[in-house]
């Protein structure tokens, strides 16, 4: 997951405007249409340059403005619910103090969320915002107003008569400042009243007043309540002609069926657009759109536009570069359109999908000539975060993400195919919380968010962070009932932690490993493909300290069932276990007997089942052919059939067709010759032939099964017979170096009773150990009697086969060389290889 993140604001030192701000922009030649159709709409739109920034300069006049307030008294009277009569200008510090007194202090809005934060606000207020008193020090930093009202589009600042410094009111236009000192240059701000307005949705802030006391009245600006939703901009005194071409350029752009954007100026809450449709647009968005919408309106009807009004949402994240010394994108920016609504009417269009997809930067409407940032500038609102690796949060700042993170981290990682080793989350956590002094609260919750071993353990830098947790007193002390507990649920991983702690000789932290283990009896898949975790158990087992485990992990391996056990994977792991401590073997062999005994009955029981002589019906039944090209020819293959015939080909030409196709994966010659056939293609579950016959309609194929693969098949089973008898005798001799002891100590644990059932508690006498011993019964193995005939036949008529021995063919054999085991066989690989046909 990386670097994690979460919002705050920025202590004094931390800023991440301290460093430098890489951003990918595109120039305004790269946006929208150089020349054609959009092209010409943009020239149109913007009216040429001389008129052009006429209109920029208008819009600017309407953007913000203000001044003197005529209209009020020089000295109006003030008067506030108690407090009295307020005399202006405000200057004494005793006045403002009781002022103050029947003040609230103002909060602000971040999302949903009202916040009091004098680092971002300090005034305070009367009658919730209308009446705001600023002291040396009060300011509002950066903002945009919400939309108190409805219909509110601009917001009306009066400043009574006030003797200050500072307090200025910055508006922002595409990022540049626009600043009112409501008299301040003029001398004129402590006998007169002054006043600003400035559109709602645009960014501002109140400068820190630094001397004196400044008095405000704010109220909000709306459209009456009464004014039509559907009513259309009003246009600017433009030329017929000019109206003309504008509607000319929407209609080849129309015949193209081209779509386009159009970025507006001006912010817009969802809820205004909502209510007033295109009558909420403002300045010159307003003029724009009416222009465009007069244009659309003398158009032939279906020829006309629609137009849809959606909020954007172009979201970049930054990382720190390699060098630490300046952000640059993480990734490409993320563009979203949402809330997409008919621009006039009542209609809405809903949907999952945004629409953002549709449309490229050749798609923008761009009569300003801005550059892609441009486009965005001045509605940019920016989050920084920090990273637990490279800052140092406090502790409250962590206690707060590390609950934030147990309300759903834990479950997280309890949901299938989560792998605990990819994530260094918690080992980022344990390095913030280790490089501080000891805190129960923060290690606590640290605890909780890391419930499971497979969190603690097997996750990144799990073992070395459990020492480093092993080495830390007040830490210890506190977390190893949880270790316990969390290794308790997790037997794999209690066992390889364990194994490692005898390794390295982690002493304090085998006995908890050991008491989690032994709490539990639940079965420990391991298996064939797993024979590290198993001679990792079993060194465990003989290495602890303390006998118990081992006998926990006997009857682990008794109470596991019979169809996941692996004898010769848990027999080979007893000999390594056997040669690498012969002395703590020979200690606990008593203890380990009826798991060998087990391995014992299931290597015979899958040996007996592997000698039985195949019956006659099954000779010519290849059940495991695999021939997926041809499904009636592989019906044929796993049936009792010799030959067949297929028909309804339809023609000679296509019976060949089929010929070739099956001589290209299995040639006659192969199929025929069982030395071509160990060659050619290894574990190839069949041998048959195919001639065509026939001519025309009447054309067929004749398959007919040769018993090469059943001589095959036949001399593996042999082998397998023979690899089993060794794995058996190698199980039986573990058995037998400890029979005394055994039948002086008893095993403990218990046994099995040859059908996969344990039998639980006593001890394994001398009959347990010699039916163990006694010799495997001699098997026939060849089959009873076959029909039909071919090279090969004397498989078929009961005479003995001749095979190779299991040194000279082993790499032909179903086994691992001589160490076949009792599980499902593995599936074989199948190789096809195909040729060019004559």
């Amino acid at each position: 997951m990386g670097d994690y993140y979460w919002s705050m604001d920025d202590p004094a030192d931390y800023n991440w405007r301290d460093y430098k701000l890489t951003e990918h922009d595109l120039p305004a030649t790269d946006i929208g249409e150089q020349h054609g159709p959009l092209h010409d709409l943009d020239m149109l739109l913007a009216g040429g340059e001389r008129q052009q920034r006429q209109r920029q300069q208008q819009d600017n006049d309407r953007f913000c403005f203000g001044g003197v307030a005529s209209l009020l008294p020089p000295a109006p009277e003030l008067s506030i619910d108690g407090y009295g009569p307020v005399s202006l200008p405000l200057i004494d510090a005793k006045d403002a103090h009781r002022l103050a007194q029947v003040c609230q202090q103002a909060p602000f809005g971040r999302g949903t969320d009202t916040l009091v934060d004098t680092a971002v606000r300090k005034t305070w207020q009367l009658d919730p915002e209308k009446f705001l008193f600023y002291e040396a020090g009060g300011h509002f930093g950066k903002h945009r107003d919400t939309e108190k009202e409805d219909g509110m589009f601009a917001t009306l600042v009066v400043q009574l008569p006030s003797a200050h410094k500072g307090g200025e009111l910055v508006i922002y236009k595409d990022g540049q400042p626009v600043a009112h000192d409501f008299g301040a240059s003029a001398g004129s701000s402590a006998g007169r009243c002054h006043y600003a307005v400035h559109y709602a949705d645009a960014e501002h802030e109140v400068t820190p007043v630094t001397q004196g006391y400044r008095l405000a009245l704010v109220y909000s600006v709306c459209w009456p309540k009464d004014r039509p939703r559907d009513e259309v901009p009003a246009q600017p005194a433009d030329s017929a002609q000019g109206e003309d071409e504008l509607s000319a350029a929407l209609g080849t752009l129309s015949d193209q069926e081209k779509h386009f954007m159009h970025f507006l100026s001006h912010d817009y809450t969802i809820k205004s657009v909502g209510d007033l449709g295109a009558a909420a647009l403002k300045g010159v968005d307003r003029d724009r759109m009416g222009r465009l919408l007069a244009a659309n309106a003398l158009m032939p009807a279906d020829r006309r536009y629609a137009f849809y009004i959606t909020q954007a949402t172009r979201q970049t994240d930054y990382v720190l570069n390699d060098d630490c010394d300046g952000w640059e994108e993480e990734a490409p920016p993320d563009v979203d359109f949402s809330h997409l609504q008919v621009l006039e009417g009542d209609g809405r269009i809903t949907g999952r999908k945004s629409p953002a997809g549709c449309f490229g930067k050749r798609d923008v409407l761009n009569p300003d000539r801005k550059s892609l940032l441009g486009l965005w500038r001045g509605h940019r609102k920016t989050k920084s975060g920090r990273s637990l690796l490279k800052e140092k949060p406090s502790d409250r700042q962590l206690e707060d993400f590390l609950a934030m993170l147990k309300s759903f981290y834990p479950t997280k990682a309890a949901a299938p195919g989560f792998y605990a080793i990819y994530e260094d989350l918690r080992h980022v956590l344990f390095d913030v919380i280790a490089a501080r002094p000891f805190n129960q609260r923060l290690f606590d919750l640290y605890m909780d968010v890391h419930p499971t071993a497979k969190l603690l353990f097997e996750s990144k830098d799990g073992w070395e962070d459990l020492l480093r947790l092993l080495n830390w007193p007040e830490a210890w002390q506190s977390a190893r009932d949880r270790v316990r507990v969390a290794f308790a649920g997790d037997a794999r991983l209690a066992i390889k932690a364990l194994d490692k702690s005898l390794k390295e000789g982690a002493d304090e932290l085998i006995p908890v490993l050991s008491d989690a283990l032994v709490r539990t009896e639940e079965p420990v898949k391991a298996g064939r493909y797993d024979s590290f975790f198993d001679d990792n158990m079993w060194k465990a087992a003989f290495l602890a300290p303390d006998e118990a485990v081992c006998r926990n992990i006997v009857q682990r391996q008794l109470n596991t069932p019979a169809d996941d056990l692996w004898a010769m994977s848990t027999v080979r792991s007893l000999e390594r276990a056997k040669r690498n401590g012969p002395e703590q073997f020979e200690a606990r062999q008593h203890i380990v007997r009826p798991v060998v005994e087990r391995c014992v009955t299931a290597l015979k029981r899958r040996r007996d089942k592997r000698a039985a002589p195949m019956s006659a019906d099954d000779y010519w039944r290849f059940d495991k052919a695999d021939f997926c090209d041809n499904q009636e020819v592989q019906r044929f293959l796993r049936g009792p059939e010799r030959t067949t015939r297929l028909e309804g080909l339809g023609s000679i030409t296509a019976a060949r067709r089929v010929v070739r196709e099956i001589r290209d994966i299995l040639p006659d010659d192969v199929a025929q010759d069982a030395a071509k056939f160990s060659r050619y293609l290894m574990g190839f579950d069949c041998s048959f032939t195919a001639e065509a016959g026939g001519s025309g309609k009447d054309a067929y194929v004749t398959l007919t099964k040769t018993d090469v693969w059943p001589q095959k098949r036949e001399e593996y089973r042999q082998r397998d017979v023979e690899l089993y008898d060794r794995n058996v005798a190698r199980a039986v001799a573990l058995l037998a170096e400890g029979d005394a002891a055994s039948a002086d100590s008893g095993s403990g644990s218990g046994s099995d009773d040859g059908n996969g059932q344990v039998q639980k508690g006593g001890g394994s006498d001398a009959s347990a150990t010699r039916k163990a011993l006694e010799p495997l019964q001699e098997v026939d193995h060849r089959p009873t009697s076959a029909s039909g005939s071919g090279s090969g036949s004397e498989a078929a008529q009961g005479g003995k086969a001749t095979t190779k021995t299991a040194s000279e063919s082993g790499k032909q054999s179903r086994g691992e060389g001589d160490e076949l085991d009792d599980g499902p066989p593995a599936k074989r690989t199948r190789t096809r290889t195909r040729r060019s046909a004559a």
